[in-house]
């Protein structure tokens, strides 16, 4: 005689309460942050259109006078300033953290942790609190001037470039270089056709963080350029402010104009984000 057996019928699994508030409450916080980060970007696109802009987000009434109006005011001058305080800045903080996370990655230096240990610590050194001393010796010397202060934000850039560029070395296989070692390649040779090409991207994030920490500096330029035709484009926003009325849309056209170098730049390196490394087949 043949046995039945019953089964009973299985439902889906419910989801626990608890679990429910938890994932409410993730996304509202997800949700304000968005918003947090949004409005602001909704102003400065509607007040920069708008004939009439307040500080309040409302639907503009269209007009391209405030792009006009707020390059007439300050002109090219202190966006060329900008890019070039920028540029030098990137290419005295990239290069040598290049070279220096080479080394600290690759060789038994002397000292090495106590370096790795002073350079975690200066990267977190707030720059406020040694550009008064700065200033003192840029006087003393006569370099209160774009170039000098280009050269100071470089250096201010540099160690955590260097802890940026060493993180991606580190991951690079050694056994590449010993295999050109045996070949006969200098060691600089073997940093430039070798290390770099393979860590292109990771050098690029670093030359971007310094030329994004240069563009947007304001307290350096503003205490170590005294000169007005030197002064880069982050110091010409009071401009738009008087005693009486601040111009709201042509701060909002000026600033989208003073992110749009940045917003180029980002867009013509991200394609060497896009890749992955795959190095697995040089490793073996």
């Amino acid at each position: 005689m043949a046995s039945t057996s019953l089964e009973m019928p299985t439902s889906a699994p419910i989801r626990p309460r608890r679990n429910l508030l938890g994932w409410i409450g993730a996304n509202a916080g997800l949700l304000l942050l968005g918003l947090i980060f949004v409005l602001p970007l909704t102003w400065l696109l509607s007040a920069s259109v708008d004939k009439n802009a307040s500080w309040t987000v409302e639907i503009p009434h269209f007009t391209v006078d405030n792009f006009r109006a707020a390059m007439a005011g300050v002109g090219m001058a202190p966006l060329w300033n900008s890019v070039l305080m920028s540029l030098i800045a990137t290419a005295i903080s990239t290069v040598p953290a290049a070279f220096g996370a080479y080394a600290l990655s690759r060789y038994r230096l002397p000292l090495r942790r106590t370096m790795l240990i002073a350079v975690l610590f200066l990267s977190g050194l707030p720059i406020s609190i040694i550009v008064i001393p700065v200033y003192q010796i840029y006087s003393e010397r006569g370099w209160l001037a774009l170039v000098p202060t280009a050269l100071f934000l470089g250096v201010t850039s540099l160690p955590i470039e260097l802890w940026l560029i060493k993180g991606f070395i580190d991951e690079l296989p050694i056994n590449i270089e010993e295999a050109a070692r045996v070949e006969g390649v200098s060691n600089l040779s073997i940093l430039g056709r070798i290390v770099v090409p393979l860590t292109l991207p990771g050098i690029t994030a670093a030359a971007l963080f310094g030329f994004i920490n240069a563009w947007g500096a304001l307290l350096v330029p503003l205490i170590l350029i005294p000169t007005p035709s030197q002064e880069p484009a982050a110091l010409v926003f009071p401009q738009f402010m008087t005693d009486t009325h601040v111009l709201y849309g042509e701060i909002a056209a000026y600033s989208l104009i003073y992110a749009l170098p940045v917003i180029i730049l980002y867009l013509f390196v991200a394609r060497l984000f896009r890749g992955r490394f795959n190095l697995a087949g040089s490793s073996g």
